[in-house]
């Protein structure tokens, strides 16, 4: 091969190394969230059903808080010592972690498993954005390949609890190794990517004037992923830490990251889709609420599943533009933009995840009723056009 048509397969080979590297450290949540029943009832001393929803939302309020903590951290190290290097330690990180949390026979080993996985598994998927906004400066291209990298993430989320349950006749670790095994891989393939070299940041009155926009853009990303996070517990607690309920949880999530995956790649394809998908911005919020909303009124699978639908597709689609539109606004520097961003995503399913485990302790969908509010708040403020010239 010709060194020419090796920087052409390195180059098409970049997002479907990301791809893989990102939908495997995914999987370990959405492996994770409907295991965590069974796990703490394993626990020596475990309560009832109130106990263990607690502790379903408290374990995966650390998962998210550590990944609030970690992504800023990570994404100015990538500034500086590039991007390759942090996905790769972020990936076997999470790899080590995972597999540690099926091993822990204890309550605060369990929260300090899920917490390092948390914080690893947040080198991955900014960075990787970070990687594509420095690499492709084209809006359809980068808005594109963020549809693809975050489809990949999101359908990672919710296709884990399927994965999950197709492996777990191999044995109890089985669910564990398999994701991590994959991470692992993506680490290694990760060495052939293209290096790209982040630029230095912008500073002065420029980005000063963009805070207000950059500030909606976080509170538009922890509505977005929040939404997600407050509909899967809600979904998942229910169903029990029997093996039928868990099946059935797992089926219904990971129709949502089949979902997800459909609504940003159709969402984002074709000429001009990055403007396009600016202007259903609005239409989406409010489609987002009414899912919400509606959620605690539907019982049986199908009509879960269709309001998860609609949920799942406005969700995935908002975290998207929320990316991109950060993306364009960050002159300079991507890994502190984006790293950023993936922290206010994380504070919304840290602040969902624990109002969704005392929602359901209490039996009152308060918290997705919250977040549907709050779908409703940015809906009647967002101003496209101030964005809109970005995209």
């Amino acid at each position: 091969m010709s060194r020419a048509s090796a920087s052409r397969f390195q180059v098409r080979a970049t997002l479907p190394v990301l791809m893989v590297t990102a939908f495997a450290v995914a999987t370990g949540y959405g492996i994770a969230l409907p295991r965590l029943p069974a796990l703490l009832s394993d626990l020596a001393g475990a309560g009832g059903e109130a106990w263990r929803s607690r502790h379903v939302g408290g374990i995966t309020a650390v998962y998210f808080g550590a990944a609030l903590v970690a992504a800023p951290i990570w994404g100015r190290l990538s500034d500086r010592l590039g991007r390759r290097p942090i996905m790769a330690l972020g990936a076997l990180g999470f790899a080590t972690a995972f597999v540690a949390s099926e091993l822990v026979d204890g309550l605060p080993e369990l929260y300090l498993a899920r917490g390092l996985d948390g914080a690893f598994s947040a080198a991955v998927a900014p960075t990787a954005l970070a990687y594509l906004a420095d690499r492709w400066s084209d809006p359809d291209a980068r808005a594109r390949r963020f549809a693809w990298l975050n489809a990949s993430v999101l359908s990672g989320y919710l296709a884990g609890p399927l994965i999950g349950e197709a492996v777990a006749p191999v044995g109890p670790l089985a669910p564990y190794a398999l994701p991590a095994l994959t991470a692992a891989l993506g680490a290694l393939l990760l060495a052939g990517v293209e290096p790209v070299h982040p630029k230095a940041a912008a500073t002065g009155a420029a980005g000063r004037g963009r805070f207000g926009a950059r500030a909606l853009l976080l509170a538009l990303s922890a509505v977005a992923a929040g939404s997600a996070v407050a509909q899967e517990i809600a979904v998942a607690v229910p169903f029990g830490p029997d093996d039928a309920g868990r099946t059935s949880a797992s089926l219904l999530l990971s129709f949502c990251g089949a979902v997800m995956f459909l609504t940003q790649v159709i969402i984002f394809s074709g000429r001009n889709s990055a403007a396009r998908a600016v202007r259903l911005l609005r239409p989406l919020l409010i489609a987002l609420a009414a899912g919400l909303a509606v959620t605690p009124l539907a019982s049986g699978f199908w009509p879960l599943a269709l309001v998860i639908a609609v949920v799942a597709a406005a969700g995935a689609a908002l975290n998207v533009l929320a990316s991109y539109l950060t993306s364009r606004l960050q002159r300079g520097a991507q890994g502190a933009g984006l790293g950023l961003q993936y922290a206010a995503v994380s504070a919304g399913q840290l602040l969902a995840a624990l109002g969704a485990g005392v929602s359901q302790a209490a039996e009152a969908p308060v918290a997705l009723w919250t977040t549907a509010f709050l779908a409703l708040v940015l809906a009647a403020g967002w101003k496209r056009a101030r964005l809109g010239a970005d995209a």
